[in-house]
């Protein structure tokens, strides 16, 4: 802080400026030092007093962390998210909590181009019950389309055979067809079209396509329900590739995508998750109605928000009970004076 009550950035400091000291006294800088290795630092958020604090003896100003600008997610629900540390990792793959028998999962696929660019995403996914949660994720932006259909066999080996849904735009219609007639997984979701309706997630369907082309319809149905679940804490979301990703999950036109120069493609898998979740066969398939289920959230907060302040009887019950006046026996309209 300066004397004028200015902030300015810390990469804004030079030797001789007078900042404000931890006695709220002006004090002359007289070294700066730049640490240019690669190093972990951290920052204050939601300090209280107008973001006020003290660092190394001097008056220091962060924010209230909102997320980018236009993000799909709110920024006080993306406050809230919090990274865990995997149970097991390696350089493509973090795992939060391991396989159960009577456990029921979903790998939900967005598929890269293996050059080092956008990545190969596979969000594992527990859908037994809401809030969905997030066990396992798997992102590589080199591997090979014809590749990854390997590496989602091998990982359905340990997760009971899971419901595979795959964004078959660019390379993913190539690798949801793999599945299914290369590796014999059955449990590859597949679409039809129904008119109007757009796309009909489906199963065991002659006429349906595997996996879900991402339309702009569907895009916009899904990031809806993204949102709406988020804010209700339906997701449970550990891994911190994917949590940065969504505070910068921005408004682009009519649509949502990644800020300039970073990415979305832990974000696209779980979209493709919240369209499902309103489709009925997956409803039928998990047990699980999102649509249903925060509609009776919702309704019981509104309910609860509504009820009448209780009386406490037992404080009421000596109290006498009100009677109107009784006019005198010899009273009656009669007995009125004559004007």
């Amino acid at each position: 802080q300066l004397e004028s009550g200015e902030f300015i950035a810390a990469s804004d400091v030079i030797v001789g400026l007078t900042v404000i000291s931890h006695s709220e006294q002006p004090a002359l800088g007289v070294d700066v030092q730049v640490i240019e290795e690669a190093d972990t630092f951290y920052d204050l958020l939601n300090v209280e007093k107008g973001n006020r604090y003290f660092t190394n003896k001097f008056v220091s100003h962060n924010c209230r962390f909102e997320g980018s600008a236009n993000s799909l997610i709110p920024g006080h629900v993306i406050e809230k998210l919090v990274a865990e540390d995997p149970i097991d990792k390696s350089a493509e793959m973090k795992v939060f909590e391991p396989a159960v028998a009577s456990s029921m999962y979903g790998f939900f696929v967005d598929v890269g181009q293996g050059v080092g660019g956008d990545y190969s995403v596979i969000q594992i996914m527990d859908i037994t019950k809401m809030p969905f949660r997030q066990v396992g994720v798997y992102r590589d932006n080199k591997i090979s389309p014809m590749l990854l259909p390997e590496v989602i066999y091998r990982l359905a080996q340990k997760y009971n055979d899971p419901i595979v849904v795959v964004e078959r735009n660019d390379q993913g219609a190539r690798v949801a067809d793999s599945l299914f007639y290369d590796y014999e997984m059955e449990n590859v979701m597949q679409t039809v079209t129904n008119g109007r309706t757009g796309q009909v997630l489906v199963i065991g369907d002659a006429a349906g396509r595997f996996g879900v082309q991402m339309t702009k319809a569907v895009k916009k149905i899904g990031c809806s329900h993204f949102k709406t679940l988020m804010e209700n804490g339906q997701i449970l979301v550990r891994d911190e590739d994917t949590i940065r990703e969504i505070s910068t999950f921005v408004k682009k036109g009519d649509s949502y995508a990644a800020e300039e120069l970073l990415h979305d493609d832990t974000v696209m898998p779980l979209v493709l998750l919240s369209w499902c979740s309103n489709q009925n066969i997956f409803k039928e398939m998990t047990s699980t109605d999102a649509r249903s289920f925060l509609l009776k959230a919702q309704s019981e907060r509104l309910e609860e928000s509504m009820l009448p302040v209780g009386l406490n009887m037992e404080d009421i019950e000596d109290e006498p009970i009100y009677q109107p006046p009784q006019a005198p026996d010899w009273y009656s309209l009669n007995a009125l004076p004559d004007w």
